[in-house]
């Protein structure tokens, strides 16, 4: 997801593209008959919605290349605390307390 500042987005971003490229290979221009734009878009961009304010300021030693010496670089690391149940199912939790899920999404989330 992207050890650093927008990294969450930019997964989110990347997950978006990917599907769409996915499914015009596998369905051909037909593939928005079958998912929606909405439907892609909202499974794609909102799939880790759960995980946002969850990565942390943290460091992590590397191993510099050149001198072979550990050192300590800044990173953001996932803070699991206060999840109750799995982050699929989290971010539905949270999304459908703004938007509604019908079938064809939960379908399409691997939900249904």
């Amino acid at each position: 997801h992207g050890s650093y500042k927008g990294g969450l987005f930019h997964h989110s971003m990347n997950v978006y593209y990917n599907l769409k490229d996915e499914l015009q290979l596998i369905f051909g221009e037909n593939w928005i008959e079958r998912y929606s734009l909405e439907t892609v878009t909202l499974v794609s961009l909102f799939h880790d919605v759960c995980k946002y304010d969850k990565y942390i300021p943290g460091v992590r030693n590397v191993k510099n290349k050149s001198t072979g010496v550990w050192e300590q670089v800044q990173c953001f690391e996932y803070n699991q605390e206060g999840l109750q149940m799995g982050h699929a199912a989290l971010s539905l939790h949270i999304i459908e307390k703004f938007i509604h899920l019908g079938s064809s999404n939960l379908l399409a989330y691997g939900c249904l």
